[in-house]
């Protein structure tokens, strides 16, 4: 059975950037790279060598929240497959990232929360 065998990162919704990584530099974490779309400031990754963090902008007018926990797996496609057959719906099948060329898929949880599942490349 294909199943989580840890965390690759956990995205989160910020109210302002600079802060907020300000704030996670004092807990150890180093920003490790910014993604930008249209010249704007669509995501930024912290690290502390154990956890990668991604930052996105909260949508104005909403509270900053957990996005979602990206869980490393072995194998995605399996993990899916065996997801599937605990009746587990998934909302996104695996796909390749362009961007960060990991492997990806996404379910919700029992409470509508978004996960992914994640197998760097």
């Amino acid at each position: 059975m294909y199943m989580i065998v840890g965390i690759d990162h956990v995205e989160i919704s910020v109210k302002n950037f600079e802060q907020t990584i300000e704030f996670y530099k004092k807990l150890g974490f180093k920003q490790t790279s910014i993604f930008k779309k249209e010249g704007r400031i669509v995501q930024i990754q912290l690290s502390n060598d154990k956890l990668s963090l991604d930052l996105v902008k909260a949508p104005e007018g909403e509270e900053p929240k957990l996005e979602h926990i990206a869980f490393l797996v072995d194998d995605v496609d399996k993990t899916v497959a065996e997801m599937k057959k605990l009746g587990i719906a998934i909302t996104l099948e695996p796909i390749t990232s362009e961007r960060s060329g990991r492997r990806l898929a996404a379910f919700k949880d029992i409470d509508g929360i978004l996960h992914q599942l994640a197998k760097p490349e």
